[in-house]
């Protein structure tokens, strides 16, 4: 009965609590008993995790409880963020949070910490913008937000009293971008000018909201620093708050320093402090020098010929001019100022010294100079007796040669260049080279006699050469080392070997094959300049010298052995001493003489069993260097044991792949990092014999490039833009480029970039055409040269790549001979605007800025020359429909666009016509001109720039003037608009007429 009893009266007090908590419940959902109020706080925040953070004040709940009843009641809060766009973040209904208990009369205030659970993107549902959005792009969407809190029952859900509510307009502002200076500008050129310093506005994205700017610059007075190191740790040395977005500050302001680096940065922010910014509002940081410190020359070299001189030096980027001190013997000191880098002074006294000095000057202001350079000193020697010179020369009547004209003389001659006479007759290759004291050269140079593939050894002193590698002045001589008759005259070396013929085919027994002699002297031979003893006495030293006596102990000689590309002496080794004699040297040291079939020693080697490589019908030797162009051609190598046997089975190979016996393969498709390039051997060794050969691989790439100071056009025809283009599809080799030229024979230049450093000499460019001609490139550093190219006719023609005995598969350079030049006469006139001066077409830009882009920048490429001038500006009515603007939609021209053609239909001054109209009625519209029309409209008020302006104006041209298309619809549809950013046709201000524009042009 007592258990019972005790149950029951447990059940009652449960069911009376119970009974109790829904009455109370039901009073507190009712009226004013709990109070929420919500406030916003600025900056607002798109991020959620900002709302969050531990003291965050940018959401602040308030909680009152009224009523005096409550006690301890368990609730929770449901947070909904919603736009007019229709996204709604709000907590999800099964959030798992501590519970917050209220009591009659507290106040609770929430913020930060106490928020964090509800900003959780995990206990968030998201309406109309996704999760994966908000994590792709870290924040909300811009725009108009409503907040609201409600309370909610922890148990039921049910909610309690009414939601608080704040609203905001909530948006991300960007930084400016910078427009000028450039980075790494030169500013101050012009002394006491005023600098102007320019971005682009910020757009405020809140409603009543302004952007101010801040400026600051920094000293950079530690060179080479990374200066956002300057910018994030010192103070500005100048700063400037406004709100606009151009600054123009007097040099004196800033106390600017000749010669120093300057960074400089522009923070924005909203003056209302509503608005946050990305970055912090912070730009870029540019950097620029002030009025750069005024160096002297680099390399200052004088160069002698004879009696003439030439003083030499390489200026810096702002020498404008040099003041030239020399000083003569007798006093006679002479000081003149030239923009020129280069003194030449002719016809020196004998016997005498000179010496010069340069001081440079530096962007037009002579109080900016730099400290004269060293005295740099010549002396003109007295001329050598001839017989001193050559007391062996027979003199015979030289090939008179053309007079040279280009006396700037290299300073750079190394073993392994080629060098010509004047008129090119005879080339020479240097195989060693010495500098002189007057800057001339002596050493060991070969002959090279093409018709018979020889070359023949001579020295060579007092030697000049000049940047197209000819020799010039008048002191060269050449000392045969093994034969004087070869004297002064290097043509009649020629002339010798073709009186030896039949010489040359009975000592090699190549009765029909006279042109397999690769050289009377092979490279891989040691050549000597003493006569070998007749028992002589060898010790060979560790590091592959000879050191030869004779068996009476007299003057030793030491013999440089040649080595393989592993740096190892291949025994024997051939040596060949001053009197033309042969001799054989084996691993021990035993010098004998090589004797021919008769048994006699012989002057020569051996040709007959010499071992080589044959690739496409060319032969190379033990030792030689093999060139190929780069690509994916497959290259076929046959090695011969002699002029006759191959290989044998069983050989073993190195360096190349597909091994056949003596058949191999080799593909060029990786450049050559340096001359050393691919090391090639075959060797073949058994019971009888050992044959080997040896040799290299260099692979050389031969690429064309626009060179800055062309007169005409390049194309550099690249697949990633322009392979929709029917230039490039009709191309047959990959990445063919285009040059354009005036078929007149004028010349211009292309850029070309041979790789590896060093192979630019066995670089040759070879026309398809005989109306395309090229002289010798000029190096000007970084693997590049410069060609000079000219047409003489209007005709299309190949410039092929010849790298060594190969012509290139993928370096091409396609060559259009434009016809005679065209001139295009243009008026621009400005409508119902404010008339310019005579000079300046608008405030972006001047009528000779807009005459050099079309000229020298844009449609020289296609040799068009544009007559431009400004005429009056006229007032036509011509708003028909009177909503203040002029009719641009529609068909071509609108009724609006012709009442103001019809008042120069009859003009016959000018071909073309362009008018500046601004307020179009289709937005951000910068120009319209129909396809072969003479006018066309320009609106000035929709260009951001100079540059847009002058595009525009120079695209409207191309659909007017010559019919031009935009790409996208030339080549739809696989065509994307903007693909192209350099094609003046398309939409992104480029510059270049493409390859196929210029036939178009010319029809």
């Amino acid at each position: 009965m007592r258990l019972t009893l005790h149950i029951t009266l447990r059940l009652r007090q449960a069911f009376c609590t119970l009974l109790m908590l829904c009455a109370s419940l039901s009073t507190f959902g009712q009226g004013n008993s709990v109070t929420v109020a919500v406030s916003l706080t600025p900056p607002y925040s798109l991020v959620l995790s900002d709302y969050a953070k531990p003291a965050s004040q940018q959401l602040v709940t308030t909680i009152m409880v009224n009523d005096m009843r409550i006690v301890n009641m368990p609730v929770r809060l449901h947070i909904k963020m919603e736009t007019a766009t229709g996204v709604t973040i709000e907590t999800a209904p099964n959030i798992l949070v501590n519970a917050l208990y209220l009591s009659g009369g507290m106040t609770h205030l929430l913020f930060g910490r106490d928020l964090a659970p509800y900003f959780d993107i995990n206990n968030l549902n998201f309406k109309g913008y996704s999760k994966e959005d908000y994590r792709r792009t870290g924040q909300l969407p811009e725009g108009f937000y409503r907040f609201s809190v409600e309370l909610r029952h922890f148990i039921t859900g049910r909610p309690i009293g009414n939601p608080g509510k704040a609203m905001a307009w909530i948006a991300i502002g960007k930084p400016p971008t910078l427009k000028s200076p450039e980075d790494k500008a030169e500013l101050g050129q012009i002394q006491g000018a005023a600098l102007t310093f320019s971005w682009i506005p910020t757009i405020v994205g809140v409603p009543n909201g302004g952007a101010q700017y801040k400026f600051e610059l920094w000293e950079l007075r530690i060179p080479g620093i990374n200066p956002n190191v300057i910018v994030q740790s010192m103070p500005a040395k100048y700063t400037a708050t406004q709100m606009h977005s151009t600054l123009i500050v007097h040099p004196t302001e800033m106390f600017l320093e000749p010669g120093m680096q300057y960074a400089w940065r522009v923070t924005a922010s909203d003056i209302a402090g509503m608005l946050p910014y990305a970055q912090e509002g912070h730009s870029e940081v540019r950097t620029f020098t002030y009025q750069c410190k005024c160096d002297s020359v680099t390399n200052f070299t004088v160069k002698r010929v004879g009696k003439q001189a030439t003083f030499k030096w390489e200026p810096a980027a702002n020498h404008t001019s040099f003041n030239v001190e020399m000083d003569n013997p007798g006093s006679d000191w002479t000081r003149k100022e030239q923009t020129f880098n280069s003194q030449a002074t002719l016809n020196f006294a004998e016997g005498k010294t000179y010496r010069m000095r340069i001081q440079s000057i530096c962007n037009g202001n002579a109080e900016n100079a730099s400290p004269f350079t060293h005295w740099l000193s010549v002396t003109i020697p007295l001329p050598k007796p001839i017989a001193e010179d050559c007391p062996n020369c027979a003199c015979e009547n030289p090939v008179p040669e053309p007079k040279v004209t280009n006396w700037n003389l290299r300073q750079d001659l190394k073993p392994g260049d080629t060098i010509h006479t004047p008129s090119g007759k005879t080339r020479f290759i240097l195989k060693s080279v010495n500098q002189q004291p007057d800057g001339s050269y002596k050493g060991l140079l070969l002959v090279w006699i093409e018709i018979w593939r020889i070359k023949i050894l001579c020295e060579y002193w007092d030697l000049s050469v000049n940047t197209d590698n000819q020799i010039v002045g008048s002191d060269y001589d050449y000392k045969k080392v093994h034969n004087p008759q070869f004297l002064l005259n290097p043509e009649a070396a020629k002339d010798y070997i073709d009186h030896l013929e039949s010489s040359i085919k009975a000592l090699t027994k190549l009765d029909n094959e006279v042109h397999e002699m690769a050289k009377v002297y092979p490279e891989d031979f040691a050549i000597v300049d003493f006569a070998m003893p007749e028992n002589p006495i060898t010790t060979i030293t560790q590091a592959g010298t000879l050191i030869v006596t004779s068996d009476f102990s007299e003057n030793s000689h030491t013999v440089e052995l040649p080595k393989n590309e592993d740096g190892i002496v291949d025994m024997p080794v051939t040596i060949q001493d001053m009197d033309g004699k042969s001799f054989q040297m084996d691993d021990k040291g035993i010098i004998t003489p090589i004797s021919d079939s008769t048994g006699e020693s012989s002057n020569a080697p051996n040709l007959k069993a010499k071992a080589y490589y044959l690739i496409e019908g060319n032969k190379f030797y033990n030792g030689e260097t093999i060139y190929l162009p780069f690509s994916k051609k497959r290259y076929e190598l046959k090695a011969y044991r002699d002029s006759i046997n191959l290989f044998s089975q069983g050989s073993v190979w190195s360096g190349v792949d597909n091994v056949d016996s003596a058949t191999v393969h080799f593909i060029p498709d990786v450049v050559s990092s340096n001359m050393n390039g691919t090391a090639i051997s075959v060797m073949y060794s058994d019971s009888v014999r050992r044959d080997s050969l040896r040799c290299k691989i260099v692979v050389v790439s031969v690429e064309f490039e626009e060179d800055p100071t062309q007169k005409w056009g390049f194309d550099e025809n690249d697949p990633q833009t322009e392979n929709d283009y029917t230039s490039f599809k009709t191309t047959p080799i990959h990445k063919l480029k285009w040059k354009s030229l005036q078929a007149n024979g004028i010349p211009d230049a292309v850029l070309v970039k041979i790789l590896p450093t060093g192979s630019e000499k066995v670089v040759k460019f070879v026309p398809t055409n005989p109306c395309i001609q090229t002289t010798s490139f000029i190096p000007i550093g970084n693997s590049k040269n410069k060609l000079s190219i000219s047409a003489n006719r209007a005709i299309e023609a190949n410039l092929v790549s010849r790298i060594g005995y190969f012509d290139s598969d993928s370096a091409q350079l396609k060559i259009k001979g434009l016809p005679s030049s065209l001139t295009k006469k243009l008026a621009i006139i400005t409508i119902n605007g404010i008339a310019h001066g005579s000079t300046e077409l608008t405030s972006m830009m001047t009528i000779d800025e807009l005459r050099d882009y079309m000229n020298k920048t844009v449609y020289n490429q296609a040799d068009i020359k544009w007559e431009i001038d400004i005429l009056p500006s006229d007032t036509i009515d011509y708003d028909i429909n009177k909503d203040g603007k002029i009719e641009m939609s529609g068909r071509w021209p609108s009724n609006e666009m012709q009442l103001i053609i019809n008042k120069y239909l009859t003009n016959t001054d000018y071909k073309f016509f362009l008018f500046l109209v601004n307020n179009p009625n289709v937005p951000k519209l910068l120009g319209k001109m129909g396809f072969n029309q003479r006018f066309g409209f320009i609106h000035v008020d929709n260009h951001r720039n100079k540059h847009q302006l002058q595009n525009t104006i120079a695209h409207e041209l191309g659909h007017g003037a010559f019919g031009l298309k935009h790409p996208f619809k030339d080549f739809a549809p696989g065509y994307v608009k903007g693909k192209d950013r350099h094609n003046f046709m398309d939409y992104s201000n480029g510059d270049k007429i493409r390859a196929y524009h210029w036939e178009i042009i010319h029809e």
